[in-house]
Formats: structure tokens, C-alpha cells, sequence
């Protein structure tokens, strides 16, 4: 007993030296660089770490890039570029020692190596070579990317259960900042800007601010819905309240109604309520929203009771007068128009990228703010077909398969599903294939998770 206790002593003064360095060298260090760029490279270090050991973190990260990129713009890396890195190598690695599973063989990952093809085949015949180039990397690289990734977090009940949890989570974390300026604002005199139309967004387009936090107040609404415990749904209401608020004051119509509608699919189409039970909850959530609209600034809301007529922009660079649903509207007549005059073009389009010449004739970046529009003007009706039949395939399997589900495995799969038609219907009213990559995100979700199901099905049968 002594000579194991000289022998730890000996092996503590051992390390004596050691201790010393680490000591002389965090002070020199301390001294060099300062205190907040030693912070960052401590919490790169350790979301590195995390990413690695869990890439629904990478994924959620990701999603969110558009609100949080605006404060990386100093990185020496792009900071979209640098997560989609990690996570891809985290996901790589978890795929080839089996941690994480994915089927790739089947009629959904197919159909959209078909749309990417597309894709690409409409580069050789469109007249903006340059934007539809950009537009097709971006998409064969970062809507594979999410797609496939969503495929494989669904394909597993621990990995979509915890995604959520994540997803959800950062997003209440974040609504938490956002609602600490919002009261600064609100307390501020709005009178003199009562003809503004001010948009709450910290960093990001507000519209993707609005979608975003849209997202958590939808998770949180079907949560109360399984929720038992009383203390969990006093959090998912204040989230609830806390994405609604932030949605709302973003003064973006889209994201709004998109949500609106998310909630009436909801209650009508996915809950086990009788018509009582979701007429109460029509009532409470709409008492909600009557509030909320009642305590935020004129400014803030302005936006909600305008449709054509002319809108005051305020940014940090300028005031600007112009009114987005006109411009959406003609944007899409111009488009069909279009389409009657030449259609010879129905088929194959027009090719990726060229609705900015159709409009500006110019090979810029610009789309019609409505993804069928976009999709069928530019792709023609092969890839209109292409992209709608994987919807179509889903809503089959899942009429199919619903009423074999367990509840639990049903409440799961209504997350996805919600969620992917939350982003179908954003993708109505603003952004092109890219902006509304969360779209495809949600979708490969809903895949891996029918396919996971079918396989366990097919499995106990031959068991």
C-alpha cells in the first residue's frame, strides 16, 4: 500500500513540469491574443468536436446559416463552406463504420439524381449561362448535400428525435436574443415613422428570419398536442409565443400565412381531435395571434394590410418606395406569358438561369418568387413532373402506411411532414430553388423515415 501511494506521488510530481509550461504558456498566450479571439478559437475547437460526434448539430447549423451568417463575415473561411465541410466528413465517417444508416436505392434518390440532371442538361441551352451555371453548383452541391443528409437522419428514430430537439432548441435559444432587441424597439417612438414599414431582422433577409422562427412555433404547437408533462408545455407555449412574436415583426407576409396554413393542415388533416377539441384550439390560437398583433408597434405590422398598394422601405443604407407583391405578380405573369408565346418551350424550358433574361434581358441572378413558375419555365414540364412526382410518391406511401403506424412512429413522421409543407408553401411566394434548399432538407427526412418504416415492415414479415 505505501509503494502504491510513493508511486502516485512520484507520478504526480511527474507531471509538476508539465503544469508549469501549460501555466507559462496560457499567460504568454493570454498577453498575445486577445481574450475574445482566444473565446472563439475555444468554441471552434469544441463545435468542431460536437459536429464530429453529432451531425444533426452540422445540419441544424446549416439551416440556420442564413440568419447567423452576417456575424462570420469575418472568418477566414466561408462559414457555410466551412460547416457544410465538417458535417459532410462527420456524416461520411458515421456512414462508412455504420453508425448512421442511409438507403440509397430507391425511387425517391433516383428521381432526384433525375432533377439534377436536369439540371445540368439546361445549362447547354439556356441564354444566362453564367447564373444558371452558379445556380446548378449550388444546387447539385448543397440541395444533395441536405436532401441526402435529411434521408439519413430520418432513416433512424435517435437521430430525427434528437435533430428536432437540436433544431428546436437553437432556434428558442436565438428567439431569445432577437425578443431582447425587440424590446428596446418597442419602447421607442414610432409616431414619426408611422409611413415606414420596419422589418425585425438582426442579421439576414427578414424573410428568412420569419421563416426560421416559423419553425418554432409550429414544432412547439405539435408538441403540446403529445405533450403530458405540465412543465414541458409551459415551455413549448412560451416557445410558441416567442416564434410568433419574431415571425409576426418581421413584417414578412410569406412566412406568415405559409404559417398560418401549416397550422390549419395541421388541426384539420394530422391531429386525432374531434371537430370540438379543434375549434377551442382554432379559438385559443387565434386569440394569440389578435394579441400579439395588439402589442406590437404600428411599424412592425404595418405590412399585413397591404397588398397593392405602394410600400415606404426603411434600411440602414437608404428609403426605398416599391411594393414586393405587385412585383411578384407581374414577375409570374410575365413568366406564363411567356410560356404561351413560345411553347415550344413547355418541354425543356427555358434553361437554368433564364428568367433573369427573359425579364432584364441580362444574365443575372433573379427568379419569379414562385417555384412551380420557376421550375416550369425554366425546366420545362419534364422537370416540373420531376419534381412533383416525389411528392406525390410520398403522399401514397404514407395514405398506405398510416394506419399501420404506431402512435409513436406517427407523431414522429407528422413533424417531417409538416415541416416539408411549411417550406413547400414558403417556396410559393419568395426565393428559387436554392433559397428554399430547407425544402428538400424536410423531404429527404419524410423519405428516410418511410423507407426506415418499410424496411422494419418487410423485416418482421420474413421474421
Amino acid at each position: 500500500m505505501d509503494l502504491l501511494l510513493k508511486e502516485d506521488s512520484l507520478l504526480k510530481s511527474s507531471y509538476i513540469p508539465f503544469y508549469i509550461f501549460f501555466f507559462v504558456t496560457s499567460i504568454f498566450l493570454s498577453t498575445l491574443i486577445p481574450l475574445n479571439k482566444i473565446l472563439i478559437v475555444i468554441s471552434s475547437l469544441i463545435l468542431v468536436f460536437l459536429i464530429f460526434k453529432f451531425p444533426e448539430i452540422g445540419f441544424s447549423i446549416f439551416l440556420l446559416t442564413g440568419i447567423v451568417k452576417g456575424i462570420t463575415q469575418n472568418f477566414p473561411i466561408d462559414f457555410t463552406l466551412l460547416i457544410f465541410i465538417l458535417t459532410s466528413f462527420s456524416m461520411l465517417y458515421k456512414s462508412v463504420t455504420r453508425r448512421y444508416k442511409i438507403d440509397l436505392i430507391n425511387k425517391y434518390v433516383l428521381f432526384f439524381f433525375f432533377f439534377v440532371s436536369m439540371l445540368i442538361i439546361s445549362n447547354l441551352y439556356t441564354k444566362s449561362p453564367n447564373s444558371g451555371f452558379l445556380k446548378t453548383m449550388r444546387f447539385s452541391i448543397f440541395n444533395s448535400f441536405l436532401f441526402l443528409g435529411g434521408i439519413s437522419i430520418g432513416f433512424t428514430k435517435k437521430t430525427r428525435i434528437r435533430f428536432l430537439k437540436i433544431l428546436h432548441f437553437m432556434i428558442f435559444i436565438y428567439s431569445l436574443i432577437y425578443v431582447y432587441f425587440l424590446k428596446g424597439m418597442i419602447g421607442m417612438n414610432f409616431k414619426e415613422l408611422a409611413n415606414y414599414h420596419m422589418r425585425l431582422s438582426l442579421v439576414g433577409n427578414p424573410i428568412g428570419v420569419g421563416r426560421i422562427f416559423s419553425i418554432l412555433s409550429l414544432i412547439s404547437i405539435i408538441c403540446l398536442f403529445y405533450e403530458k408533462n405540465n412543465y414541458k408545455k409551459i415551455f413549448y407555449i412560451l416557445c410558441t409565443i416567442l416564434g410568433l412574436i419574431i415571425t409576426i415583426s418581421t413584417n414578412s407576409r410569406g412566412p406568415f400565412f405559409a404559417l398560418i396554413i401549416s397550422i390549419l393542415i395541421y388541426l384539420f388533416f394530422f391531429t386525432k381531435l374531434n371537430m370540438k377539441k379543434i375549434v377551442y384550439a382554432l379559438i385559443l390560437i387565434s386569440l394569440l395571434f389578435i394579441i400579439i398583433f395588439s402589442l406590437l408597434p404600428e411599424s412592425l405590422i404595418s405590412r399585413y394590410k397591404l397588398f397593392g398598394n405602394k410600400e415606404v422601405h426603411i434600411s440602414k443604407k437608404q428609403v426605398s418606395v416599391f411594393n414586393t407583391f405587385i412585383i411578384r405578380e407581374n414577375y409570374i405573369k410575365k413568366s406564363l406569358a411567356y410560356l404561351n408565346e413560345n411553347p415550344e418551350k413547355l418541354i425543356f424550358g427555358v434553361g437554368l438561369g433564364g428568367f433573369s433574361y427573359i425579364i432584364t434581358n441580362r444574365d443575372i441572378r433573379a427568379y419569379p418568387h414562385n417555384i412551380f413558375v420557376e421550375i416550369i419555365l425554366e425546366l420545362g414540364i419534364i422537370g416540373l413532373v420531376l419534381f412533383i412526382l416525389p411528392f406525390l410518391f410520398l403522399l401514397n406511401d404514407f395514405i398506405l402506411t398510416k394506419n399501420k403506424i404506431n402512435e409513436s412512429e406517427y407523431g414522429q413522421i407528422i413533424f417531417w411532414i409538416m415541416l416539408t409543407v411549411l417550406f413547400l408553401l414558403n417556396a410559393q411566394v419568395s426565393g428559387d430553388i436554392n433559397d428554399n434548399r430547407l425544402l428538400w432538407f424536410f423531404q429527404g427526412g419524410v423519405v428516410g423515415l418511410i423507407l426506415q418504416y418499410k424496411k422494419k415492415k418487410t423485416y418482421d414479415i420474413i421474421k
